[in-house]
């Protein structure tokens, strides 16, 4: 499961987190930015260049919670 997360929506094709990743593990495809989640390191930097807000780190809060509510109720 990949920890960043591209929004499509979002990327504008300026390519400042591909220039930025120290690992390249970020490529274009269809003129959108694609992080390759098994060399990415997970170090924020694609997040934190851009300007667009495309990157996004993956959050599981909600599903973690949910099913803590589940595991309580039932017991």
């Amino acid at each position: 499961m990949a920890v960043v997360k591209t929004i499509q929506e979002k990327c504008k094709s300026c390519y400042a987190c591909i220039r930025n990743c120290p690992v390249r593990a970020i490529k274009v495809t269809d003129k959108q930015a694609q992080i390759l989640p098994e060399r990415c390191i997970s170090c924020g930097n694609c997040v934190r260049i851009c300007a667009q807000k495309a990157k996004q780190i993956e959050s599981d809060w909600q599903r973690i919670s949910e099913m803590l509510e589940k595991s309580a109720d039932s017991q």
